[in-house]
C-alpha cells in the first residue's frame, strides 16, 4: 500500500487506485480463465457480468493514468479539484467493487466441491473486501478535508 490507510496526498490515493483498479480488472479474467480449464460452465450472462466488471475496472484505471497530467506538479495535489477528482474516481471504485463481490459470491455456486476453485473464490473475495475497506477509509479522509 502506499498510504498506509493514512492520506498523505492526494498522489498517494491515486497510487493505491491505479494499483487496485489494475488487480480488480485482471480477476474476472483470471476467474473466466480458471473456470474454462476447470469445465465449470459459466452461463453467458455470468461470463458477460466479469466481462462487465473487467471492462469498467480497466475504464477507471485509464481514468486514475490520466488523473495526472504530463505537466502535474505539486500544487495540484491540494487543490480542490484534484481533491474532488479522487473523491469521484474512490467512489466509483466502491460502487465497481460492491458489484465485482456481488458476482464472485454467486460464483461460488459453480463448482461447491471443487476446493480449488473454491479457495480461489474466496482469495480474490478477501483481496477485494480489503479494498473496500481501504478505499472506504481513504474516501472518509480526503472527504474530511484531511490530507
Amino acid at each position: 500500500m502506499y498510504c498506509l490507510a493514512v492520506v498523505t496526498g492526494i498522489r498517494c490515493v491515486v497510487n493505491e487506485l491505479n494499483m487496485w483498479t489494475e488487480i480488480s480488472s485482471e480477476h474476472p479474467i483470471f476467474l473466466k480463465t480458471v473456470a474454462e480449464l476447470t469445465n465449470k460452465n459459466l452461463a453467458e450472462e455470468t461470463i458477460s457480468r466479469l466481462d462487465d466488471i473487467h471492462n469498467e475496472f480497466a475504464d477507471l484505471n485509464k481514468r486514475v493514468k490520466n488523473f495526472y497530467s504530463p505537466n502535474y506538479n505539486e500544487a495540484q495535489n491540494i487543490s480542490p479539484g484534484a481533491r474532488r477528482k479522487a473523491i469521484d474516481l474512490c467512489r466509483r471504485f466502491l460502487r465497481l467493487d460492491r458489484e465485482a463481490l456481488r458476482l464472485y459470491d454467486e460464483l461460488k455456486n459453480a463448482g461447491p466441491e471443487d476446493k480449488v476453485w473454491q479457495t480461489l473464490i474466496e482469495h480474490i473475495i478477501h483481496e477485494q473486501r480489503y479494498m473496500y475497506k481501504l478505499f472506504r477509509m481513504l474516501l472518509d479522509q480526503i472527504q474530511g478535508g484531511e490530507c
